[in-house]
């Protein structure tokens, strides 16, 4: 009597690598809010079905990242699409917002395959069968509407010094008083006590901090816990400016 082996195959790091989008950043006026994204299916070996779909797009005072989808604020054609391996789709986004927003508006663009596709492959000389799933993948951009006149303003102010995992942090509350997203990875901070202490940090420490998340949307807020390598003086008034390197 022949065993029978089942082999389970999770291509999860060929997927992640099968489709993209490109771009991933969208900017579109809010005059003229139509563009297109391209689907590429450069290294699928099999066709894969495609769905299309816009979310809000929320970023808590923590860097946390929140999407609620969103089907009345824009059209997406087609919005489900096969890739044939190899095959690049156009696919088009149309906003039907205002023209005369004082805001720009931040959404997400999603692409996402069926979750879970199971196919079973006989192999009759070795009396095994292939399980091959395909997992469910999500590949995101970045969409902005843009307002007509936009402006750049960002705050940064110092919190208070805490201790987190035996480690002494300097909390820092980085504040977008603009009209237009910004990344915190453009500037580099100074803070300066009353009694003349200094210390600064990188644009690259600053980057580290973010843990990947660099966007603060406007009117939004977000706090950063930086390493103090140096004592700092707590009980005094503090600085913090905003340096461009």
């Amino acid at each position: 009597m022949r065993k029978l082996y089942i082999s389970l195959f999770l291509g999860i790091s060929q997927t992640l690598l099968a489709w993209s989008i490109n771009p991933v950043i969208k900017n579109l006026s809010c005059e003229k809010p139509q563009s297109t994204f391209e689907i590429i299916a450069d290294k699928e070996e099999s066709p894969v079905a495609i769905e299309c779909s816009i979310a809000d797009r929320e970023i808590a005072i923590d860097g946390t990242e929140t999407e609620t989808k969103n089907s009345k604020d824009f059209i997406i054609y087609p919005s489900h699409c096969i890739l044939q391996p190899g095959q690049r789709r156009v696919i088009r986004i149309v906003w039907k917002g205002k023209s005369d927003i004082k805001e720009e508006k931040a959404y997400r663009f999603i692409a996402e395959n069926l979750p879970v596709d199971f196919t079973k492959h006989v192999d009759e000389e070795e009396g095994r069968v292939h399980a091959c799933i395909s997992m469910a993948f999500r590949s995101l951009a970045s969409v902005y509407i843009v307002p007509k006149k936009v402006f750049h303003k960002m705050q940064c102010t110092f919190l208070k010094i805490e201790e987190k995992e035996g480690h002494k942090m300097m909390a820092l509350e980085f504040s977008n008083l603009g009209n237009q997203h910004m990344l915190l990875i453009n500037h580099a901070v100074e803070v300066r006590s009353a009694s003349g202490k200094c210390l600064t940090f990188s644009k690259k420490e600053v980057a580290e901090m973010c843990q990947v998340q660099y966007n603060i949307l406007p009117n939004h807020k977000r706090v950063i816990l930086f390493p103090l390598k140096d004592p700092f003086p707590q009980n005094e008034k503090v600085t913090v400016s905003l340096i461009n390197e």
